[in-house]
């Protein structure tokens, strides 16, 4: 073989030992990922930066003598200025909108297309498949030609339909498992890695670019693009029912906040590199007006579990898989940082890693105007109904008087509604919106029940005397003491969303400053 063509097998080889490196994760093939996450109208924004210490020649392919002669290393580099090396793996069928990968320049990266990253595909599948061509057999005509399209259908997995992949893949599969039985002698724990692989390139995707560096050398990456993400629905458990661990109350408080327009509080992000790297930060910044009250990593059959049985069950796969996290105590800031060691899948099957962030309202926020309009307009309808006989009357005096005491809380609300900013309105809190909510309606209830009052015993009463029974001074009574106890309700909120939001700050200072 001439040096040039041993040089390009030689190439070939790195880059298929690097994506071999990278499917099976077991040694984490990049040294640290740091993915930065946002979410903001059912769009999920990601950003991950790649730490990698690329692989000497004679580290990833142990098996070539000549790639520890330094004469060939130099002419090996000479020839090979670009090195092909597999940098993503991603779920196939999902759509990315701005795809792109940098170096630490900030320069793009070519990213191979459909045709390159099919040919290396089917490079690997050749490389696990060697298993069967040195395989001893003694089998007939029929069963190796069996075994031929077994192999056909194999090759083929990266060309085929996304729907269509994962059934040809059990069915080459099969076959190969009918010639094990016949008489095809394979190296033990071939057939498994055979069948993992198929069903790994089956329904995930490399992707590949072309980068200017040499083995042996440190390179950062940025990967960036955006997908689908809708933050206000929870994602399903992969085993036991899709509301295992929901109680109806639960169920029903979500669908009002979906009703009345606002913004998802609770975040679940699958993590998407954890198991590719030794060291994984996880960073996500907060919505505008907002903290993080809770952050921690959490495993997908929990998702919709108590926060004990989250941490429980997280503790009990780090001890499993050897690994730990931190982070789940810093809360309290607008940026969620985790940081996790050794969280990578060892087989193909594991369920799932995400990142669980539940944000609160920052104090004082709208809990606080939203205390005092509702501590407000109840001071001026405890007043008002102490005063209803005189203030209904006939009298102009009292028209005058009631229609100041009924506008009262409307003026207030406007003025108080300068609290609600247009950045932040959609993060609103459900009892600050029922509190607004039922301000509006006693304030309506209290106009109304005073004109019909006023017109109720006049011989033009008609459709005053109708109404009379819908709207009195009892049922005054009812929305004044309704809307007294939400200021209570607010007041205990204001006050616990004070001492958790001082709480955790003094947590995390305290921490760094002792």
């Amino acid at each position: 073989m001439t040096d040039d063509a041993l040089i390009k097998r030689i190439a070939k080889a790195y880059s298929t030992a690097l994506a071999i490196r990278l499917v099976q994760g077991q040694d984490g093939p990049f040294a640290r990922v740091i993915e930065n996450v946002e979410i903001d109208h059912g769009e999920c924004r990601r950003k991950l930066t790649l730490d990698w210490h690329l692989p000497t020649l004679a580290e990833a392919l142990p098996d070539y003598p000549e790639v520890t002669k330094a004469d060939f290393i130099a002419h090996f580099h000479e020839a090979n200025p670009v090195l092909v090396v597999p940098i993503h793996v991603m779920r196939i069928g999902r759509l990315m909108t701005e795809f792109g990968v940098e170096d630490q320049k900030g320069e793009q990266l070519y990213v191979c297309g459909r045709a390159e990253w099919t040919e290396r595909a089917k490079w690997l599948l050749k490389v696990f498949w060697t298993f069967v061509d040195i395989a001893p057999n003694g089998l007939s005509t029929e069963q190796r030609a069996r075994i031929e399209r077994a192999k056909s259908q194999y090759l083929s997995l990266p060309m085929e339909d996304v729907s269509a992949a994962p059934k040809i893949a059990k069915k080459a599969v099969r076959r190969l498992r009918e010639a094990s039985e016949s008489g095809l002698v394979l190296h033990p724990g071939a057939l498994e890695r055979i069948e993992v692989f198929g069903r790994y390139i089956a329904t995930r995707h490399l992707t590949w670019v072309h980068l200017t560096r040499r083995p042996g050398q440190t390179v950062r990456l940025t990967i960036s693009y955006r997908t689908r993400f809708a933050a206000e629905y929870s994602p399903t458990p992969s085993k036991g029912s899709p509301l295992r661990g929901r109680r109806f109350l639960h169920r029903a408080i979500e669908w009002v906040r979906r009703a009345v327009g606002q913004e998802p509080f609770m975040f679940r992000v699958p993590l998407s590199m954890h198991s590719y790297c030794r060291s994984y930060h996880f960073t996500m910044p907060s919505p505008t007006g907002t903290y993080f009250k809770e952050q921690r990593f959490v495993l997908q059959d929990t998702l919709r579990m108590s926060q004990k049985s989250q941490e429980k069950a997280f503790k009990k796969f780090c001890e499993e898989k050897g690994a730990y996290a931190l982070g789940n105590e810093e809360a309290g800031g607008p940026i969620a940082h985790l940081y996790g060691r050794n969280l990578r899948q060892k087989k193909f099957g594991d369920q799932l890693l995400y990142a669980y962030a539940y944000v609160r309202e920052r104090p004082p926020g709208t809990t606080a105007a939203a205390m005092w309009l509702c501590l407000f307009s109840a001071s001026f309808l405890w007043l008002f109904y102490g005063n209803w006989d005189r203030l209904v009357g006939p009298s102009s005096t009292g028209v005058n008087v009631t229609t100041l005491f009924v506008a009262l809380p409307g003026f207030a609300s406007i003025w108080f509604a300068k609290a609600f900013q247009a950045e932040i309105r959609s993060r609103i809190p459900l009892v600050n919106r029922l509190g607004l909510l039922l301000v509006g309606l006693s304030t309506f209830y209290t106009l109304v029940s005073s004109m019909v009052a006023r017109r109720t015993g006049t011989p033009e009463a008609g459709w005053a005397s109708t109404l009379s029974d819908g709207f009195s001074q009892t049922g005054v009574a009812i929305f004044t003491v309704f809307l007294s106890i939400m200021s209570l309700v607010l007041i205990w909120r204001r006050i616990t969303f004070h001492s958790c939001y001082q709480r955790l700050q003094n947590s995390v200072v305290k921490r760094y400053m002792s």
